[in-house]
């Protein structure tokens, strides 16, 4: 009966930490970042994404040429404009581009691009700005 007990018990323990590492790995940094503030919060990216040494903002419509000129030389990795509806911030660390695409309705990164630019880099050590509309689980980046 006990040795029953026991084994129905780690059973739940190990259900319990499949979940808890299935619920928090795979999170993307700034998501979990901006989950556990609220309505306004500043950050530096570089702060977010601690391995990596640049920041592209990519925006729908951006033109290719555009994303690999900002991204530079020596940088591996495939990167694309976003579909409608989303955005793309991506982080280089080492030469290699990880892309981390948002829907725009959760993290607006584009809204308020100056001269209604497309491709931004952005300063890793740089502070941001991001707010909640009112009514709003959306965090849009001030520029």
């Amino acid at each position: 009966m006990i040795k029953k007990i026991l084994v129905v018990v780690a059973a739940i323990i190990v259900v319990v930490i499949g979940v808890a590492v299935w619920a928090f790995s795979g999170r993307d940094p700034l998501q979990q970042y901006l989950s556990q503030r609220a309505e306004k919060t500043s950050l530096t990216f570089k702060s977010v994404f601690t391995d990596a040494d640049r920041f592209v903002v990519v925006c729908p419509g951006a033109e290719q040429a555009d994303i690999t000129m900002a991204l530079g030389q020596n940088v591996t990795g495939n990167v694309a404009a976003p579909k409608d509806g989303n955005n793309i911030l991506v982080s280089v660390a080492q030469g290699k581009a990880e892309p981390h695409e948002y829907q725009r309705q959760r993290i607006d990164l584009c809204e308020n691009l100056p001269g209604g630019a497309k491709v931004l880099i952005i300063e890793g050590e740089q502070t941001y700005n991001f707010v909640q509309p009112a009514n709003s689980s959306q965090w849009v980046m001030q520029h």
